[in-house]
């Protein structure tokens, strides 16, 4: 099981500050989500949560976290993307009752909360730590592994939650976008990350059609999938405008940035 028995029959659900008003903004848009909530807490407990995963299972999941440690682990290339995204400006923010970043020598993940780690990635258009090295770990399997894997996401829900989010991010993932933080901030080595990120952006894409048998990320939404692509293009002119504010040192406009991003891309971190 992926999950706790005691999460599973006592789930409890945190509201990010930026969906309050989209989520209980009215009384009927509030008795809605109360109905939501009831009924999966309904069928959760009353759903049973023992998995038996195929062995091409642990093969992919050990293959992704590799990919992923492996990221997170170089200083040098951690180091380049962070500094190409408002890492540098998280004290500023001032996001929480705690401090953005714990007193560190150099970027790492060890030196990142959770929500602020996030947030670098959200506000720089590329959510990386969602889909990095999932398309990888698939093309590494064989046919048979990967008819496997198919199978398990028609059979179980957990996984199948797993690719629908993985789907749900790839298709908010803007590469020309952060391919400007990039470019703008670390020029030296833009090129050959960019290169890194758009193979591995096209593998977990390839993942996604190709264990769903679906053309379309948000095939099981098509109405989210219609928000994003008529969001996405007006929150481009407000990364622009956090760059400028980054590379001015301007705090104000910086703020104003990241409040617009987060209200586009609908999440904080």
């Amino acid at each position: 099981s992926w999950w706790p028995t005691s999460s599973t029959k006592a789930p409890k659900l945190t509201i990010q500050g930026e969906m309050i008003q989209r989520t209980f903004a009215t009384k009927e848009i509030l008795h809605s989500q109360g109905l939501h909530f009831a009924q999966e807490l309904r069928l959760r407990r009353f759903r049973s949560t023992r998995m038996k995963s195929p062995p091409a299972f642990k093969k992919f999941r050990d293959s992704v976290e590799k990919s992923y440690v492996d990221f997170v682990s170089s200083p040098e290339l951690l180091g380049t993307c962070l500094n190409s995204t408002p890492y540098n400006y998280l004290e500023v923010l001032k996001i929480g009752s705690r401090p953005s970043k714990r007193p560190t020598p150099q970027a790492s993940v060890q030196s990142l909360r959770a929500i602020p780690w996030v947030l670098c990635w959200t506000q720089s258009r590329v959510l990386f730590p969602t889909w990095w090295g999932v398309g990888s770990a698939w093309k590494k399997l064989s046919l048979e592994e990967q008819n496997e894997l198919k199978d398990y996401f028609k059979g179980d829900p957990f996984f199948a939650s797993f690719v629908k989010q993985t789907g749900f991010t790839l298709a908010k993932v803007e590469l020309c976008v952060w391919a400007q933080y990039l470019t703008h901030f670390s020029p030296g080595s833009a090129r050959e990350i960019l290169k890194m990120f758009r193979e591995e952006y096209k593998k977990t894409v390839e993942f996604c059609r190709e264990i769903s048998g679906r053309e379309r990320l948000i095939w099981h939404r098509p109405w989210l999938e219609e928000s994003i692509l008529l969001r996405s293009p007006y929150i481009h002119i407000l990364n622009l405008l956090q760059v400028i504010a980054m590379s001015r040192n301007d705090e104000k406009l910086l703020k104003e940035t990241l409040v617009g991003i987060a209200c586009g891309m609908l999440t904080t971190g």
